[in-house]
Protein backbone atom coordinates (compact mmCIF):
# COMPACT_ATOMS: atom_id res chain seq x y z
CA UNK A 1 0.00 0.00 0.00
CA UNK A 2 3.04 2.53 1.16
CA UNK A 3 4.61 1.22 -2.02
CA UNK A 4 1.29 2.27 -4.73
CA UNK A 5 1.16 5.46 -2.82
CA UNK A 6 4.44 6.69 -3.42
CA UNK A 7 4.22 5.51 -7.64
CA UNK A 8 1.10 6.95 -7.27
CA UNK A 9 2.93 10.28 -6.19
CA UNK A 10 5.59 10.30 -8.85
CA UNK A 11 2.97 9.51 -11.42
CA UNK A 12 1.04 12.86 -10.83
CA UNK A 13 4.37 15.02 -10.17
CA UNK A 14 5.83 13.80 -13.27
CA UNK A 15 2.61 14.30 -15.68
CA UNK A 16 2.17 17.63 -13.93
CA UNK A 17 5.52 19.24 -14.41
CA UNK A 18 5.32 17.65 -17.95
CA UNK A 19 1.92 19.48 -18.85
CA UNK A 20 3.07 22.83 -16.87
CA UNK A 21 5.50 24.02 -19.26
CA UNK A 22 5.65 26.85 -21.92
CA UNK A 23 4.22 26.61 -25.22
CA UNK A 24 5.17 28.56 -28.47
CA UNK A 25 2.43 29.41 -31.22
CA UNK A 26 3.08 31.15 -33.80
CA UNK A 27 0.71 33.40 -36.48
CA UNK A 28 2.72 31.41 -39.54
CA UNK A 29 6.01 29.45 -39.74
CA UNK A 30 6.42 30.10 -43.66
CA UNK A 31 6.71 33.08 -45.76
CA UNK A 32 6.88 33.77 -49.31
CA UNK A 33 8.81 36.93 -50.58
CA UNK A 34 8.22 36.31 -53.82
CA UNK A 35 10.45 37.98 -56.04
CA UNK A 36 13.10 40.21 -54.73
CA UNK A 37 15.27 42.87 -56.16
CA UNK A 38 18.64 42.01 -56.06
CA UNK A 39 21.20 44.09 -53.53
CA UNK A 40 18.05 44.82 -51.12
CA UNK A 41 17.36 43.51 -47.86
CA UNK A 42 13.78 42.23 -47.75
CA UNK A 43 12.29 41.44 -44.06
CA UNK A 44 9.42 39.62 -42.55
CA UNK A 45 8.03 39.42 -38.88
CA UNK A 46 7.06 35.92 -37.48
CA UNK A 47 4.72 36.92 -34.27
CA UNK A 48 4.15 34.38 -31.77
CA UNK A 49 2.28 34.08 -27.96
CA UNK A 50 3.53 31.86 -24.81
CA UNK A 51 0.03 29.32 -24.65
CA UNK A 52 1.67 27.63 -22.02
CA UNK A 53 1.00 27.86 -18.46
CA UNK A 54 4.97 28.59 -17.53
CA UNK A 55 7.21 31.57 -18.72
CA UNK A 56 8.74 31.31 -22.21
CA UNK A 57 12.44 32.56 -22.67
CA UNK A 58 13.87 32.36 -26.37
CA UNK A 59 17.33 30.35 -25.76
CA UNK A 60 19.09 30.53 -29.26
CA UNK A 61 17.75 31.69 -32.57
CA UNK A 62 20.04 30.15 -35.34
CA UNK A 63 19.22 30.26 -39.05
CA UNK A 64 20.30 27.99 -41.90
CA UNK A 65 22.87 30.79 -43.32
CA UNK A 66 24.85 33.78 -42.90
CA UNK A 67 22.65 36.09 -45.43
CA UNK A 68 19.77 35.54 -42.96
CA UNK A 69 19.56 37.93 -39.71
CA UNK A 70 17.10 37.14 -37.04
CA UNK A 71 16.03 39.52 -34.04
CA UNK A 72 14.33 38.01 -31.57
CA UNK A 73 13.36 39.73 -27.50
CA UNK A 74 15.63 38.27 -25.17
CA UNK A 75 13.63 39.15 -22.03
CA UNK A 76 10.77 36.39 -20.36
CA UNK A 77 7.41 35.73 -22.31
CA UNK A 78 4.80 35.34 -19.72
CA UNK A 79 2.14 32.82 -20.08
CA UNK A 80 -0.28 34.93 -22.82
CA UNK A 81 2.57 36.97 -23.63
CA UNK A 82 3.51 37.46 -26.72
CA UNK A 83 6.83 38.54 -29.30
CA UNK A 84 8.20 39.29 -32.78
CA UNK A 85 11.04 37.82 -34.13
CA UNK A 86 12.49 39.85 -37.28
CA UNK A 87 13.93 38.17 -40.05
CA UNK A 88 16.18 40.08 -42.60
CA UNK A 89 17.39 38.52 -45.84
CA UNK A 90 20.07 39.73 -47.88
CA UNK A 91 19.74 39.38 -51.10
CA UNK A 92 23.75 40.09 -52.32
CA UNK A 93 25.22 37.36 -54.63
CA UNK A 94 21.78 35.85 -55.62
CA UNK A 95 21.05 37.67 -58.48
CA UNK A 96 18.59 35.36 -60.81
CA UNK A 97 18.64 32.39 -58.05
CA UNK A 98 15.67 31.23 -56.35
CA UNK A 99 16.33 31.14 -51.90
CA UNK A 100 15.06 28.50 -49.43
CA UNK A 101 16.27 29.34 -45.82
CA UNK A 102 15.46 28.09 -42.06
CA UNK A 103 14.99 29.85 -39.00
CA UNK A 104 15.29 27.65 -35.78
CA UNK A 105 14.12 28.88 -32.68
CA UNK A 106 15.01 27.10 -29.33
CA UNK A 107 13.31 27.70 -25.96
CA UNK A 108 13.13 26.23 -22.74
CA UNK A 109 10.91 23.14 -22.64
CA UNK A 110 9.91 23.47 -18.92
CA UNK A 111 11.91 25.01 -15.71
CA UNK A 112 15.68 23.00 -16.02
CA UNK A 113 14.10 20.97 -18.64
CA UNK A 114 15.64 20.38 -22.18
CA UNK A 115 15.72 23.09 -24.97
CA UNK A 116 12.79 22.31 -27.70
CA UNK A 117 12.83 23.76 -30.82
CA UNK A 118 10.63 25.38 -33.75
CA UNK A 119 11.18 25.93 -37.36
CA UNK A 120 10.55 28.88 -39.22
CA UNK A 121 11.38 28.99 -43.43
CA UNK A 122 11.33 32.02 -45.72
CA UNK A 123 11.78 31.52 -49.42
CA UNK A 124 11.55 33.45 -52.72
CA UNK A 125 13.46 34.61 -56.06
CA UNK A 126 16.58 37.38 -57.01
CA UNK A 127 15.61 39.15 -59.88
CA UNK A 128 17.59 41.90 -61.46
CA UNK A 129 17.23 45.55 -60.69
CA UNK A 130 15.33 46.70 -64.14
CA UNK A 131 16.11 50.21 -65.08
CA UNK A 132 12.92 52.15 -65.28
CA UNK A 133 11.93 53.39 -68.69
CA UNK A 134 11.55 57.29 -68.80
CA UNK A 135 7.82 58.44 -68.64
CA UNK A 136 7.14 62.04 -69.66
CA UNK A 137 3.68 62.84 -69.01
CA UNK A 138 2.66 66.36 -69.78
CA UNK A 139 -0.54 67.33 -68.25
CA UNK A 140 -1.88 70.89 -69.53
CA UNK A 141 -4.48 72.57 -67.66
CA UNK A 142 -6.86 72.96 -70.30
CA UNK A 143 -6.83 72.62 -73.94
CA UNK A 144 -9.20 75.02 -74.69
CA UNK A 145 -9.04 79.13 -74.20
CA UNK A 146 -12.22 80.46 -73.97
CA UNK A 147 -11.60 84.30 -74.35
CA UNK A 148 -15.15 84.90 -74.19
CA UNK A 149 -16.59 88.47 -75.63
CA UNK A 150 -13.66 91.11 -76.04
CA UNK A 151 -14.40 94.68 -77.02
CA UNK A 152 -12.48 95.36 -80.33
CA UNK A 153 -9.41 96.91 -79.54
CA UNK A 154 -8.81 95.34 -76.57
CA UNK A 155 -6.33 92.58 -75.15
CA UNK A 156 -6.48 89.69 -72.94
CA UNK A 157 -4.43 88.04 -71.59
CA UNK A 158 -5.01 84.39 -70.74
CA UNK A 159 -2.14 82.00 -68.34
CA UNK A 160 -2.53 77.96 -68.60
CA UNK A 161 0.10 75.59 -67.19
CA UNK A 162 2.00 72.53 -68.28
CA UNK A 163 2.79 70.14 -65.45
CA UNK A 164 5.39 67.79 -65.95
CA UNK A 165 4.25 64.81 -63.82
CA UNK A 166 7.09 61.97 -65.67
CA UNK A 167 10.69 61.48 -63.99
CA UNK A 168 12.43 63.05 -67.18
CA UNK A 169 12.85 66.82 -68.09
CA UNK A 170 10.73 68.02 -70.59
CA UNK A 171 12.11 70.22 -73.53
CA UNK A 172 9.46 72.65 -75.15
CA UNK A 173 10.51 72.91 -78.49
CA UNK A 174 8.46 75.31 -80.11
CA UNK A 175 5.13 77.21 -79.68
CA UNK A 176 3.40 77.27 -82.80
CA UNK A 177 0.30 79.76 -83.19
CA UNK A 178 -2.51 79.64 -86.19
CA UNK A 179 -1.90 83.72 -86.18
CA UNK A 180 1.21 85.30 -85.55
CA UNK A 181 -0.70 88.71 -86.18
CA UNK A 182 -3.72 88.71 -83.45
CA UNK A 183 -2.13 85.91 -80.68
CA UNK A 184 1.99 86.40 -78.65
CA UNK A 185 2.18 82.85 -77.07
CA UNK A 186 4.99 82.92 -74.60
CA UNK A 187 6.43 79.59 -72.20
CA UNK A 188 8.08 80.12 -69.73
CA UNK A 189 10.42 78.16 -68.79
CA UNK A 190 11.27 76.04 -71.79
CA UNK A 191 13.12 73.60 -70.00
CA UNK A 192 10.45 71.81 -67.59
CA UNK A 193 11.95 69.66 -65.07
CA UNK A 194 10.77 66.44 -63.55
CA UNK A 195 7.65 67.68 -60.96
CA UNK A 196 7.34 71.33 -62.15
CA UNK A 197 5.59 73.88 -64.07
CA UNK A 198 5.62 76.09 -66.67
CA UNK A 199 3.25 79.02 -67.94
CA UNK A 200 2.24 79.49 -71.13
CA UNK A 201 0.39 83.26 -71.43
CA UNK A 202 -1.40 83.54 -74.52
CA UNK A 203 -2.21 87.53 -75.88
CA UNK A 204 -4.66 88.07 -77.64
CA UNK A 205 -5.32 91.44 -79.88
CA UNK A 206 -8.34 92.28 -80.79
CA UNK A 207 -7.42 94.70 -83.28
CA UNK A 208 -5.83 92.51 -85.32
CA UNK A 209 -8.71 91.67 -87.15
CA UNK A 210 -11.90 93.26 -87.73
CA UNK A 211 -14.93 91.91 -85.10
CA UNK A 212 -15.38 88.15 -85.44
CA UNK A 213 -15.48 85.08 -84.12
CA UNK A 214 -12.61 83.53 -82.84
CA UNK A 215 -11.22 80.11 -83.41
CA UNK A 216 -7.53 80.22 -82.95
CA UNK A 217 -4.89 77.02 -82.70
CA UNK A 218 -1.75 76.80 -80.73
CA UNK A 219 0.64 73.96 -81.14
CA UNK A 220 3.15 73.06 -79.06
CA UNK A 221 6.41 70.78 -79.64
CA UNK A 222 8.52 68.93 -76.77
CA UNK A 223 10.31 66.35 -76.50
CA UNK A 224 7.91 63.86 -75.75
CA UNK A 225 7.92 60.55 -76.72
CA UNK A 226 5.82 59.78 -79.92
CA UNK A 227 2.41 58.45 -78.17
CA UNK A 228 2.29 61.99 -76.67
CA UNK A 229 3.18 63.93 -79.44
CA UNK A 230 -0.44 63.98 -80.98
CA UNK A 231 -2.42 65.74 -77.98
CA UNK A 232 -0.25 68.72 -77.89
CA UNK A 233 1.65 68.92 -81.40
CA UNK A 234 -1.38 68.45 -83.79
CA UNK A 235 -4.36 68.76 -81.77
CA UNK A 236 -3.05 71.58 -79.25
CA UNK A 237 -4.38 74.15 -77.70
CA UNK A 238 -8.02 75.62 -79.52
CA UNK A 239 -8.84 79.26 -78.74
CA UNK A 240 -12.25 80.76 -79.32
CA UNK A 241 -13.93 83.98 -78.33
CA UNK A 242 -15.93 86.98 -79.86
CA UNK A 243 -14.79 90.71 -80.53
CA UNK A 244 -17.48 93.28 -81.01
CA UNK A 245 -17.22 97.03 -81.68
CA UNK A 246 -18.93 99.70 -79.22
CA UNK A 247 -22.10 99.53 -79.56
CA UNK A 248 -22.78 96.43 -80.41
CA UNK A 249 -20.62 95.38 -78.00
CA UNK A 250 -22.83 97.29 -75.26
CA UNK A 251 -25.95 95.77 -76.58
CA UNK A 252 -24.47 91.98 -76.07
CA UNK A 253 -23.13 92.57 -72.66
CA UNK A 254 -26.37 93.96 -71.68
CA UNK A 255 -28.43 90.93 -72.98
CA UNK A 256 -25.83 88.84 -70.95
CA UNK A 257 -26.64 90.21 -67.70
CA UNK A 258 -30.02 90.63 -67.64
Amino acid sequence: MKRSFFIFIFVFTASTFVSSQPKIKFDKTDHDFGEVIVNSYPKTTFKFKNVGDQPLVLTKVKTSCGCTTPRWPKDTILPGGSGEIEVVFNSRGYKNKSFAKSVIVSYNRDNGGTAKAQVLYIHGKVVPKVKPIPQYPLKISSQIIDLGLMKYGRKKEIIISLQNEGDSIVLVKGLISSCDQCMQVVCDPMRIEAGQNAQITVTYLSKSHEPRSIKENIKILTSLDKKYLHELSIKGITVVGETLKGKEYKERIKVISE
